[in-house]
């Protein structure tokens, strides 16, 4: 399966949002309901997409998964409003990446 968009869009988040911080991004066979998973490994953040999913959803998971790393430690609720910050950040970088029209 090409990922090729995809992968571009890995490497567009690491160096926008991760030059501070380690972060790892994977495409792992994840358990049945689970599409994405953010974790922090001591100060390493490790983001699993699941490998079934197809590109545009991949990328999507990807965004969401982002904005819980970029949003960790601000709040208690895990889709509160800093995660909700960082998500429409991290969606609005990728919408001016890859598909602004004014370039």
């Amino acid at each position: 399966m090409k990922m090729e968009t995809y992968r571009k869009v890995v490497t567009f988040m690491k160096r926008t949002y991760f030059k501070k911080c380690s972060i790892s991004i994977r495409r792992i066979n994840l358990a049945e309901g689970y599409d994405g998973l953010c974790e922090k490994q001591k100060s390493k953040f490790v983001i699993k997409i699941h490998n079934k999913l197809p590109e545009f959803y991949a990328i999507d998971v990807l965004l969401h998964e982002v904005a819980h790393a970029l949003s960790w430690d601000k709040g208690k609720d895990s889709h509160g409003i800093e995660w909700g910050k960082a998500y429409s950040r991290v969606y609005r970088a990728y919408l001016k990446e890859f598909f602004d029209q004014d370039e």
